[in-house]
C-alpha cells in the first residue's frame, strides 16, 4: 500500500514534464524552383539604373522584416559627357549572415576594335574609335588580350538545378552584369568633326542577357541553422532587372 503514493507522485511528475518539439533538420541541398519544404514569395520589384543615379531594391529572403540582400543598378560616369558605360547591376549582402553562391573559373578577355559615328550636334560630327577589352568576341578578328585566373563571380543557375551547402558561398558585393570603365581622349578636332579614341575595359563577365531568367543561390544563418534559398531574376530588353521570387527552406 505504501507504493501507491509513490507511483501516483511519479506519474504526476511525468505529466508535468514539458515536452519539447524535436529540432528541425534542414536538407543540405534543394532543387531550384521546388516547393518541397520551401517558403516562397512572389515579387515584382524592378531595378533600373540611371546615369550616376543608382536604383536599388532590398530583398528579404526569410520574411523577417529585415533586408538580407540589396540589388543595385547604375550607369556610372565615364569622365566623358558623350560616352558612358552601359547600366550594370550588382548584389550585396546586408550582413555576414547572408551569403551568395559563387563559382571560380579562368576566363579570357579579347581585344576588339570598332568605329562608331556617335552623333551629330549643331552640324558637328562626333566619331568614336573604340577599343574593347571584353570577355566576348565582338568581331572575327578579335585577339587575345588577357587571361583572368581564379575569377570569382556569382553562380547563375536555372530552374530544377540543385543548390548544395557544399558549394562556395561568399558575403559582400558581386556583379550580375558585366562591369566596365570607359576612358576617352580627343584625337583631333575641327569645326565640323571631332574624333575620339575610346577604351572600354570590362573587368567582370556579363552573367545575364536580355530575356534571361536566372536563379541566384543564397545561404542564410539563422539561430545556428543553415538555410538555403534563392532569388529569381529576370532581365528584360530595356535594361531593367526584375526580382520575381524569393525562397528559403522552412
Amino acid at each position: 500500500m505504501r507504493l501507491i503514493p509513490f507511483f501516483v507522485a511519479f506519474f504526476c511528475l511525468l505529466a508535468c514534464v514539458k515536452k519539447t518539439a524535436p529540432e528541425k533538420i534542414f536538407n543540405s541541398s534543394l532543387q531550384l524552383g521546388s516547393t518541397d519544404n520551401i517558403t516562397t514569395k512572389s515579387l515584382d520589384k524592378v531595378v533600373r539604373g540611371a546615369y550616376r543615379i543608382p536604383s536599388s531594391a532590398g530583398v528579404d529572403i526569410d520574411l523577417d522584416g529585415k533586408m538580407d540582400f540589396v540589388i543595385t543598378g547604375i550607369r556610372p560616369d565615364s569622365g566623358h559627357a558623350n560616352f558612358n558605360p552601359p547600366i550594370y547591376f550588382s548584389i550585396s549582402s546586408a550582413d555576414s549572415s547572408s551569403a551568395l553562391c559563387t563559382s571560380i573559373g579562368t576566363y579570357s578577355t579579347y581585344l576588339s576594335h570598332a568605329f562608331v559615328q556617335a552623333y551629330t550636334s549643331s552640324s558637328l560630327l562626333h566619331n568614336g574609335y573604340y577599343t574593347y577589352h571584353t570577355f566576348e568576341h565582338k568581331l572575327p578578328n578579335d585577339t587575345l588580350y588577357n587571361v583572368h585566373q581564379n575569377l570569382v563571380e556569382l553562380a547563375t543557375k536555372r530552374k530544377d538545378q540543385v543548390l548544395s551547402r557544399d558549394e562556395v558561398f561568399l558575403t559582400g558585393s558581386l556583379d550580375i552584369t558585366g562591369k566596365c570603365s570607359i576612358s576617352s581622349t580627343t584625337i583631333s578636332s575641327t569645326p565640323v568633326l571631332v574624333k575620339y579614341n575610346i577604351v572600354v575595359d570590362y573587368t567582370t563577365r556579363r552573367l545575364v542577357n536580355p530575356g534571361d531568367e536566372i536563379y541566384l543561390g543564397v545561404k542564410l544563418t539563422r539561430n545556428n541553422h543553415t538555410l538555403l534559398g534563392w532569388i529569381k531574376l529576370y532581365f528584360d530588353y530595356n535594361s531593367a532587372l526584375f526580382v520575381k521570387e524569393t525562397a528559403i527552406q522552412s
